[in-house]
């Protein structure tokens, strides 16, 4: 669930065709659109820059024309990282990388130009501490062909802390209560996003099993990182989704609930109140969609974060399964005492 280069063309795309400030009426200017979305745990770092084009031709001829939507010349794209001393400690150059895009119509006619489009890219690693107290600064810095400079920046999101289960501790999984997590965001965090990965075996023998997993989203909520928080599933939306999977067992099979994982996609203050809030379908009133200085766009950071390897009390939901007649009878969900005595506990 990484964020990609894809992505990242949609949202320009996605976020450029929301705005209705720009008077089109007006004298000629420079506008830039600029978008970039960070994780310092990625290998390749993206910076998109792109122009508004205005002109007396119509949109259509304008949009055939590359001219009309990106900068030809090479561009200085810089992001200068800093730490919480405001003090420089690594500049990272981004280096103009082409790409083929393949826009087309119904009737299989190009609707944007297709050549010459690029993004600026750097595979430089993002400095950042996994600190709560020593927040680094991502600042970016483009400068046009005219001089004109265009800024933003914003903050890695680090100390991710899931405070239950904590590290060790045992899942409970009910067919009426809910599995979560607990957690507290890190500072200048605006959202977050949550997978529940839940794994099960299918089990012939000490050295003959499978593991299987479903995994059940939780959709992006608006969460802040004063307070802690809480995400998951009901119990009985995991009992549904093998339902929808599972098969009677045969040739003597077994099955127990094995581990889960929490997988979380954080975003800062910026990316979701311009992404995702957009996305829900409210239609109160949103501010502008930039946080670029000189430009319209978007420069935030993401994170992704995942919480692996949560075993299940056998006293709760090896136990639940095992008494659910239909889990037990249809499926084959195995005892807690064989749960035990076949060591499912120590299973990958």
């Amino acid at each position: 669930m990484r964020f990609s280069l894809l992505s990242l063309i949609a949202t320009c795309v996605i976020l450029v065709s929301c705005e209705t400030e720009i008077d089109i009426s007006a004298p000629w200017e420079n506008i830039p659109v600029v978008y970039s979305i960070l994780d310092p745990n990625d290998t390749i770092h993206y910076v998109r820059v792109n122009r508004v084009f205005l002109g007396n031709e119509s949109a259509y001829e304008m949009a055939t024309n590359p001219d009309s939507l990106i900068y030809d010349a090479d561009l200085s794209v810089k992001i200068y990282v800093k730490n919480e001393q405001n003090h420089l400690i690594k500049t990272i150059v981004f280096n103009k990388l082409f790409l083929t895009k393949d826009s087309v119509n119904a009737q299989g006619q190009t609707v944007f130009a297709i050549d010459k489009h690029h993004v600026y890219a750097s595979t430089e690693t993002l400095p950042y501490e996994n600190n709560k107290d020593k927040i680094y600064t991502y600042d970016l810095e483009v400068i046009l062909p005219d001089g004109k400079v265009v800024t933003s920046l914003c903050h890695p999101l680090v100390a991710f802390h899931q405070t239950n289960p904590a590290p060790g501790q045992l899942y409970n999984l009910t067919k009426d209560k809910f599995l979560g997590a607990r957690f507290k965001l890190p500072k200048y965090s605006g959202g977050a996003k949550l997978k529940v990965y839940f794994h099960y075996y299918e089990w012939y023998s000490a050295d003959r099993y499978d593991r299987k997993t479903i995994s059940l989203p939780v959709a992006m909520q608006r969460m802040g990182y004063e307070n802690e928080e809480s995400m998951g599933v009901r119990g009985a939306d995991i009992y549904n989704a093998l339902k929808e999977v599972l098969t009677p067992p045969t040739g003597g099979m077994r099955r127990y609930p094995g581990k889960v994982d929490f997988e979380y996609v954080i975003a800062d203050e910026n990316f979701a109140e311009q992404i995702w809030f957009r996305s829900s379908g409210i239609s109160s009133e949103v501010p502008p969609i930039t946080n670029i200085s000189g430009g319209y766009g978007l420069f935030a950071c993401r994170s992704y974060v995942i919480r692996k390897g949560f075993k299940p009390s056998v006293s709760t939901t090896v136990k639940g399964f095992y008494e659910d007649p239909e889990m037990r009878n249809l499926y084959g969900f195995d005892s807690p005492t064989n749960y035990t005595i076949n060591k499912i506990y120590e299973l990958d």
